[in-house]
């Protein structure tokens, strides 16, 4: 029962440069036009079923090329996948800038806490009005 699935567009190609899979990964690359009706489809409760059932291994689980082809799925005919896509691949590419941002922000308060607590920081000091 495992269930890790990274995603890199546009948005977040810097952070996917500075990343390293290791082996147990499984990658796919697809048009835009395919993109979020192929991610929707991983993620959807059918696969995720289906890849836990032919999913093998003692130390590390993971799906193989043999089983991987056991998998029966339905597809929709292309202009379906593509205007799916053209829907969700704006929402993909917010969650992905949420993503970072809320990383950014756990980071800054994993920093600043200590000092607020230890006192290092005066926050009686610090404007926080609205006013500029």
């Amino acid at each position: 029962d495992t269930d890790k699935i990274f995603f890199f567009r546009d948005v977040n190609k810097e952070q996917a440069s500075k990343l390293l899979l290791s082996t147990g990964m499984f990658g796919y690359e697809t048009s835009n036009d395919c993109f979020g009706y192929l991610y929707s489809l991983l993620r959807s409760y059918q696969f995720t079923s289906n890849k836990n059932l032919y999913a093998t291994g003692a130390t590390q689980v993971s799906l193989n090329d043999k089983s991987l082809k056991k998998i029966r799925l339905t597809f929709p005919d292309i202009e379906t996948i593509k205007k799916y896509s053209e829907f969700t691949n704006p929402l993909l590419d917010q969650t992905l800038i949420l993503q970072n941002e809320n990383s950014t922000l756990m980071a800054m308060r994993d920093l600043l806490l200590p000092k607020l607590i230890s006192g290092e920081i005066d926050v009686s000091k610090l404007d926080i009005s609205n006013n500029n």
